[in-house]
């Protein structure tokens, strides 16, 4: 089934990002500027230890103990937030992000548990499938579910030890370009300090981008093709 929803843009003024339309009484039918995370597990290419390693978030702020590491598990899944409409996504603790939704406790809180029974419905069909789902991520048009759930590319799935998801294809990009990768890192940082809107103006454009072979992207939608005949149980593909 297919709606149609407006798409509301945050402007950037004075070096930061306005949302202050988010929310307005008269705004129906809109797409929510944020992201809604659902975490099973932290495995070490998780953004989570970036953000850990900054020191932008602590363990003890996922609810998770000192000690913890990657491939432990969690016992209930961890909701994180990021914008959706930035050139970068930002993470947000749960009361900015509502505060950008400009939405009241009571529907946060809907949404949230909307998010949390997406999540264990599609978790629980994965592990009856030989699947082990460790994230994903959902949208949301008003207070409604409006995004397809679990996909390889806004999952993050394994099956038999191989991840399926798009993480393969960071891998391989940023193996093939240490960098590019690199001045994307310096060239975000410069425009957090400089208030500057988009980070990819700043990028030395002499510094090029070399693209995984053909061949790279033939397996990985060989990859995919494998993965959702086991996910439906049939052979969609060859």
């Amino acid at each position: 089934r297919v709606q149609f929803a407006n798409r509301l843009m945050p402007k950037f003024r004075e070096g930061e990002w306005d949302y202050t339309m988010f929310g307005r009484a008269d705004l129906t039918c809109y797409v929510q500027p944020i992201e809604f995370i659902s975490r099973n597990s932290l495995p070490a290419a998780s953004s989570v230890w970036k953000r850990l390693n900054k020191g932008q978030i602590t363990l003890e702020d996922l609810g998770l103990p000192a000690d913890f590491k990657p491939g432990d598990k969690i016992s209930e899944p961890i909701l994180d937030y990021s914008t959706k409409f930035e050139p970068e996504d930002r993470y947000l603790a749960p009361e900015q992000a509502q505060r950008l939704m400009n939405i009241s406790d009571e529907n946060f809180a809907r949404i949230n548990e909307t998010t949390r029974r997406a999540s264990k419905i599609m978790t629980e069909y994965a592990v009856s499938r030989g699947f082990n789902r460790e994230d994903g991520k959902v949208e949301y048009v008003g207070l409604k579910l409006g995004d397809a759930v679990c996909t390889w590319l806004e999952d993050r799935l394994t099956a038999q030890g191989i991840g399926i998801s798009k993480q393969r294809i960071r891998d391989k990009v940023k193996k093939l370009n240490p960098q590019w990768y690199a001045e994307i890192e310096r060239a975000k940082e410069q425009a957090k300090l400089e208030g500057r809107p988009d980070f990819r103006a700043l990028m030395d454009p002499s510094i090029g981008y070399i693209s995984p072979a053909p061949e790279f992207f033939h397996a990985i939608n060989t990859l995919f093709r494998a993965g959702t005949n086991q996910w439906v149980n049939n052979k969609v593909y060859d």
